[in-house]
């Protein structure tokens, strides 16, 4: 479970950091393409569900970018 905790303005400070790890797997290839309509074959899994030869989009890192910035640093609501 993610601890949700909101930052005020006055609480802000220069150098203040957040991090998360998250592995691309088969599922969010898949979820990803069907979601944002890009079905680049250099995107997906093989039929195999193999993922070696898949590339993760580059907005799939993109939308790891905002969500850390939404959710994490400095907290909800962050614009």
């Amino acid at each position: 479970m993610i601890e949700i905790q909101n930052v005020t303005f006055d609480a802000l400070a220069e150098g203040q950091e957040a991090t998360f790890e998250r592995t691309c797997t088969e599922r969010d290839l898949f979820l990803f393409a069907h979601v944002s309509g890009n079905l680049n074959p250099r995107t997906l899994p093989d039929r195999g569900g193999e993922c070696d030869g898949a590339v993760a989009p580059a907005t799939w890192l993109a939308s790891l970018i905002s969500s850390l910035l939404g959710n994490r640093l400095p907290g909800p609501g962050t614009f």
